[in-house]
């Protein structure tokens, strides 16, 4: 909860009012009640499942529209000292205001530290944790292989939200809710040497999710900053703004 409280308000984040430590009558453990902003308009899933009933696919406009509120969500996260990392980006955490725009929510599990585990037993431990932190359709290969030695950070979001790009574009899922085609990461229409079925408008914005989002080692992707600089030159909507200098960049390992 310190962490949701921690980068409210922002324009991007559904803002945090107050909670409170509930404890009921015949239940075993506490509950913890939470009150923040209330966005009437529907989640950016219900906003997919809508528009996928119809024949009508998302306009440019719509799309990047869309992707420039996640970037600046996750920008807003990404730039605070230490970075915070939501893992758990997918389009069922986004809500519409009553003008329309998106803005990000549930932070249980965001965190400000890393996964590096090196043992049999810190393996075991990360396992169980990120299993229940992450959602499997939105997961990056790295969180499912941790034997891989790459650090499951920041990096995670920017996996997720090429997820949702490509969803937005192809009205598909890159992966089957499969462990192995997600840490094989081959989306579905690019098995093949070209993009399959990928409209024409989109090519650009799809390269830069398949060479700089969607790919195995997190090295290999760009941080939000820098999608956002490349995005710039697509949408032609301002990117974000670089955390500024004495930024703390390094986040805490989870197994020191």
């Amino acid at each position: 909860m310190s962490i949701y409280r921690d980068v409210c308000p922002n324009d991007y984040i559904v803002t945090y009012l107050d909670s409170e430590v509930v404890y009921r009558h015949g239940v075993p453990l506490p509950e913890m009640w939470v009150v923040m902003e209330f966005c009437d308009g529907p989640s950016l899933q219900e906003y997919i499942n809508n528009r996928l009933r119809s024949p009508q696919p998302f306009s440019v406009r719509e799309v990047f529209e869309i992707v420039d509120n996640i970037v600046h969500a996750i920008g807003h996260l990404h730039s605070q000292s230490p970075p915070v990392s939501h893992w758990d980006i997918k389009p069922e955490n986004f809500l519409f205001t009553d003008t329309g725009r998106l803005k990000l929510c549930d932070f249980g599990s965001a965190t400000r530290q890393f996964y590096a585990p090196t043992s049999a037993e810190e393996v075991s431990a990360a396992e169980s944790e990120l299993g229940s932190r992450m959602t499997l359709l939105y997961r990056p290969p790295e969180s499912l292989d941790l034997w891989s030695k790459d650090r499951v950070d920041t990096k995670a979001d920017i996996w997720a939200l090429g997820v949702i790009i490509y969803v937005l574009v192809f009205r598909e899922m890159p992966f089957d809710a499969n462990p192995m085609e997600v840490m094989a990461a081959v989306p579905k229409r690019y098995k093949g040497k070209t993009q399959e079925g990928c409209p024409e408008e989109f090519r650009a914005l799809m390269d830069i999710v398949r060479t700089k989002m969607l790919t195995k080692k997190p090295a290999d992707r760009a941080d939000i900053f820098a999608i956002s600089e490349e995005l710039e030159g697509i949408t032609h909507l301002p990117p974000l703004s670089r955390p500024r200098p004495g930024f703390q960049s390094a986040q805490r390992p989870r197994f020191a």
